[in-house]
């Protein structure tokens, strides 16, 4: 069955209203593609990039027409690349009337005020909706079969991948370093997860499917055992592994919410303290016996059901790194700074005895490769 996705257009300052119509869609079983969560596809693109093949890969495009929008940018942008690539089109009219868009500009705001006469608000977004379903049915949008999100599913490299429920949580430590504060509140979509950092054994079958060249670390000893993590990849061997799987690295808010699994304010996956009983790092005692990397899934898993959140090895995750950037940062789905020097990696490993804590934040040149850092895909 084709699987139709539906683009909505909306400036920043109309998020709100938005998104009321986007849960609507997809309480329906529509698919919906829209910028603040779903850029995430395609990490490293510049937005410019993103927002044309984005436009390109769906069915229908809903434009949200406002004050905001007829102003915006990356309004005007999507719109237009809608228009070179013929898409059905809906206009919506929030807070501005058509007669009003009709003064404005760009062009497209006259086109579109001609067309369709609908002013949606906060309070009418029940019969919004059901307007806009009858429309995607006229033009033979249709919402895909009702599927049940599971907890777990495989993923194309075979990995198992756990549900991370969709939510609030609050990110970062007042009490941590300055890059940690201040602590904020974010809501995350629901996503998958992988159960496990991938070994040495997931990242052959990827080499083998596609020629990739071997890690620095591929032929050493101390740490090419087929179940342990893979290290010695940088970000981009990284980021080339999660795409030839189908899937991308998490973002720096989806890896802390997942290593918190529900724990507010707490320093590690497990509660406060931190034991040898808990992970594999510097030194060793209690079930931590070895000096490098482990065997992933060696300790207790935390609540949401994923191994090795902290110790073994770090993860490379999607975002630039930026100090200042939780001062600023978006409640929604915060994808991280537009660019940078350094790519974020979290969770600290066996070469550390500390920056275990699933609010510590550490970086690097994403060309840079290590022992100690390794990744884990989500979806």
């Amino acid at each position: 069955m084709r699987e139709d996705k539906i683009f909505i257009s909306y400036a920043g300052e109309d998020t709100e209203i938005a998104l009321k119509i986007i849960n609507g869609l997809e309480k329906e079983g529509y698919n919906t593609w829209y910028y603040e969560r779903d850029s995430l596809e395609y990490p490293g693109e510049i937005w410019l990039s993103l927002i044309a093949k984005a436009v390109m890969k769906c069915n229908a495009f809903i434009l949200f027409i406002s004050q905001n929008s007829i102003i915006s940018y990356m309004v005007d942008k999507e719109v237009n690349f809608a228009l070179e690539e013929k898409k059905k089109i809906l206009p919506l009219f929030y807070n501005i009337t058509p007669d009003e868009a009709k003064q404005g500009k760009p062009e497209w705001a006259l086109i579109f005020s001609g067309q369709n006469k609908l002013e949606i608000t906060l309070s009418n977004v029940a019969p919004s909706l059901l307007f806009i379903v009858n429309w995607l049915k006229r033009i033979e949008i249709h919402p895909n079969l009702v599927q049940k999100q599971t907890k777990e599913i495989i993923g194309n490299d075979g990995a198992p991948m756990v549900l991370i429920p969709a939510g609030e949580f609050e990110m970062g430590s007042n009490a941590g370093r300055n890059d940690e504060k201040p602590v904020h509140t974010v809501y995350l979509d629901a996503f998958y997860m992988d159960k496990y950092e991938v070994t040495n054994a997931q990242y052959k079958k990827f080499m083998d499917a596609t020629g990739y060249k071997a890690p620095a670390l591929w032929d050493d000893p101390r740490f090419n055992d087929p179940q342990h993590p893979i290290v010695g990849v940088d970000w981009n061997d990284a980021n080339e592994y999660c795409k030839w799987a189908g899937k991308r690295l998490p973002a720096e808010a989806e890896w802390e919410k997942a290593a918190r699994s529900g724990l507010v304010r707490k320093e590690y996956p497990w509660g406060d303290t931190l034991s040898h009983e808990d992970a594999n790092y510097e030194g060793t005692g209690g079930k931590d016996k070895w000096e490098y990397t482990s065997p992933v899934g060696s300790f207790a898993p935390n609540g949401y059901g994923l191994y090795d959140m902290v110790g073994n090895v770090y993860e490379w995750c999607a975002d630039w790194y930026d100090e200042n950037y939780y001062a600023s940062s978006p409640k929604l789905n915060p994808m991280g700074p537009g660019s940078g020097k350094e790519r974020v990696f979290r969770g600290g490993s066996w070469y550390l005895s500390f920056r275990l804590r699933v609010a510590d934040r550490d970086r690097s040149d994403p060309t840079y490769y290590f022992s100690f850092v390794g990744f884990r895909c989500v979806q």
